[in-house]
């Protein structure tokens, strides 16, 4: 996408509730063979509509139109238009409107999800090495020419190393100067930067007001897919600079070996842990590598024992399907939560040293003798068609948990994970699908792979809790995006 975009022709128009109609005299149609030609004989001229969603820019350029009209304006609008990709382009409108402060009415109407009149002020962080190597390629290509043509301020931070964002953002003194972090980047760089932000002596301050974002440039991009609905750069820097604000909860994690970590996503131990961490080596194969880990461990019948602990909120399917009926919202922007203080971090479970409370159910040991897949998460979509916890809520308080185990047959388990990019797995038989407020897990095999946030945690005795509402993202139209979970019915 270039950042210098097209200048159009002069038009005149107006403001309407749902966008500046442009007006054009019928015989320059062919300039514009996708407006709108107006019914009436009297009227020969053809209208389109910029909707204020693709406005991105509003400049007035002078007092007074050229044709001397009184109460008209020269506007300058810069947008996006929608093809068969995003391109930006720019208009100069002569618009008649006695509003005193015009292009910031404009303006106010163009970001008026988000409450405010400008874009936010970023801190872009790129892994250079997500995506293949082409994260930054990526950024520059199709996301920075939306930050440049809305005039945003924003900061770009190259990292280095791994666990490098969580340095940048523990240690850097000014960035409460900033609204929101854009990881541009898979999932590990927002994981690293949630950890640093938490890492510090601020901590609550920080968490109240920053925003913590993604804009798709890895090989997983689980927070743009879930909270943006799109896998593209460019229609990701548009839903950053236009989409309302929502809190959402995290999960912190506890281990003898660590210090509390916390996860945005998710955290998988057994069948699908051995597919990611453990094909690490067979990373020249691509994503193809997680299927070849899958299918050689179904062909061996694999089993991943565990003691496994829960702290259940909806634990079939019928009061799983309840608690999604009473707590799904339209719209998690509208939502008012308590702010963030230093008590929003105080963990309620126990320590590891002492057993889980007595209200918290030991699962059979016939699941946790055989279990093959364990897994939970906040988000629905893990990957691009991976629609793993389709009824995942931004901020029920729960975790979504998936498990099966091996006495399920090769070809059961295999149509369940081909049913994974409809999110209907979670209805066969055999899948337990819960929603859980925390756990505790412990392996019962010396050595395996424990995927956090697709990052690699230490193989020991592990505790999960939520911390509701603790996170501000960014998400298009205030809500997950569309999974479409089937009632339990």
């Amino acid at each position: 996408m270039s950042d210098k975009p097209l200048l159009q022709t002069l038009s005149r128009a107006t403001i309407t509730p749902n966008g500046i109609q442009l007006s054009v005299d019928w015989h320059k149609s062919s300039q514009y063979p996708l407006f709108c030609c107006s019914s009436s004989n009297s009227d020969r001229s053809i209208h389109r509509t910029i909707p204020y969603h693709d406005i991105l820019f509003a400049e007035e350029l002078d007092s007074s139109a050229s044709d001397g009209d009184f109460g008209t304006r020269e506007v300058e609008l810069t947008y996006v238009a929608r093809n068969n990709k995003l391109e930006l382009k720019k208009e100069i409108v002569i618009i008649t409107d006695y509003e005193p402060n015009l292009s910031q009415t404009i303006l106010q109407k163009a970001y008026d999800q988000t409450n405010r009149t400008h874009p936010p002020r970023i801190l872009v962080l790129i892994n250079p090495h997500g995506g293949k190597g082409k994260a930054l390629k990526l950024f520059e290509d199709k996301a920075e020419p939306i930050l440049k043509a809305a005039q945003c301020e924003y900061e770009v931070c190259t990292t280095l190393k791994h666990q490098h964002a969580t340095e940048l953002i523990r240690t850097r003194k000014d960035i409460l100067e900033f609204d929101t972090i854009v990881c541009a980047s898979g999932d590990g760089i927002p994981h690293e930067v949630i950890n640093g932000l938490y890492q510090r002596d601020d901590r609550a301050e920080c968490f109240e007001h920053l925003a913590v974002t993604q804009i798709p440039c890895g090989s997983g991009n689980a927070m743009s897919l879930s909270c943006l609905d799109t896998n593209d750069p460019a229609e990701a820097a548009l839903s950053v600079l236009k989409s309302p604000s929502v809190r959402i909860d995290l999960m912190a994690i506890t281990q003898p070996s660590q210090p509390v970590r916390l996860s945005f996503l998710s955290l998988t131990y057994g069948m699908i842990a051995d597919g990611d961490i453990g094909t690490e080596w067979l990373r020249f194969l691509g994503p193809f590598r997680f299927e070849v880990g899958i299918v050689t461990k179904l062909l061996q019948n694999a089993k991943y024992p565990c003691d496994l602990s829960v702290d259940f909120c909806a634990k079939d399917h019928q009061l799983l399907s309840q608690h999604y009926s009473d707590n799904t919202k339209p719209d998690y922007s509208k939502t008012k939560h308590l702010p963030i203080t230093d008590k929003s971090f105080e963990l309620k479970s126990p320590s590891l040293e002492n057993p889980p409370p007595k209200d918290w159910e030991r699962l059979d040991s016939q699941i946790t003798d055989n279990l093959s897949i364990f897994y939970v998460g906040k988000m629905p979509i893990v990957s691009a068609d991976t629609n793993f916890f389709p009824a995942a809520i931004p901020d029920d308080g729960c975790m979504d948990l998936v498990i099966t185990d091996n006495r399920s047959s090769v070809l059961d388990t295999a149509n369940l994970l081909l049913q994974v990019d409809k999110g209907t797995h979670v209805l066969q038989k055999d899948v337990i699908h819960s929603k859980v407020k925390a756990f505790r897990l412990a392996p019962r095999i010396p050595k395996g792979y424990l995927s956090v946030d697709g990052e690699s945690f230490p193989f020991e005795t592990t505790q999960v809790e939520v911390l509701p509402t603790l996170l501000k993202t960014v998400m298009k139209e205030g809500t997950y995006a569309e999974t479409g979970f089937p009632s339990y019915s």
